[in-house]
């Protein structure tokens, strides 16, 4: 994860900096850099851990990330933006999360598909914990499909479902499962999940989002009896 962590933060500074510029600042020759940036070559951790404070003073990652979600195909806050310019920036921002349920015991990651999805696979991937996710608007076979759940009033996100359809088999009494998502407009979809976990027996212990606003994060405080976690606030 130190590596990965490492990686990324170089590939955000290269995005910034000119591959000469950059070696000068890291005190590192430009060959090297250059497998360093690739992952075709790592330094040790003892190093990593020095380059990663310098590399911490040349970009900000949570600056980073948002100047990229709103920069690409889509006008609005969209994950798709990072994917399609930046993906490190999706790394990066999974090893926070990573790192933050470290300590955490949990049985599942749980999320919705799409940009949730892309950002859980990676934290699947760093904790070793397997995904449900549920599915947008459709009834399917060996499915089990809820309602979604209004939180509030007011909708700003320019995409909205009325359903949420979870394997039969995904979550079982006595589950502890933490939930997922990218970017939460009002707060709609991660209140469907809780409430989804808790009927099928479920227990929350948290939920990780990467982008969302204060106020649908003071919804979600006083709605679920669980800690909920924002990576990166916005207006």
């Amino acid at each position: 994860m130190e590596k990965l962590e490492f990686w990324s933060l170089l590939r955000m500074a290269r995005s910034k900096y000119k591959l000469k510029e950059l070696s000068e600042k890291l005190n590192i020759d430009v060959p090297t850099l250059s497998k360093f940036s690739t992952g075709h070559l790592f330094p040790s951790i003892k190093r990593i851990n020095k380059l990663k404070q310098i590399l911490l003073e040349l970009v900000n990652p949570l600056e980073e990330l948002r100047l990229a979600l709103t920069s690409g195909s889509f006008s609005y806050l969209e994950l798709n933006n990072v994917l399609n310019t930046k993906p490190y920036l999706l790394t990066w921002a999974s090893i926070q999360t990573a790192k933050f349920l470290k300590n955490i015991k949990f049985d599942k990651l749980f999320t919705i598909e799409g940009g949730g999805l892309a950002y859980s696979s990676l934290v699947s991937l760093l904790t070793g914990r397997p995904i449900v996710y549920a599915i947008k608007g459709v009834h399917i076979e060996g499915g089990i499909t809820e309602p979604y759940c209004i939180l509030g009033s007011g909708d700003l996100s320019p995409r909205f479902k009325t359903y949420l359809t979870i394997p039969k088999k995904g979550i079982y009494k006595g589950d502890r499962v933490v939930i997922i998502d990218d970017i939460s407009w009002t707060g709609n979809t991660v209140y469907t999940l809780y409430n989804i976990a808790i009927k099928h027996g479920a227990q929350v212990d948290g939920v990780y989002l990467m982008v969302t606003t204060n106020d649908v994060y003071q919804k979600l405080v006083k709605a679920l009896k669980t800690y909920v976690h924002v990576l990166l606030f916005i207006q």
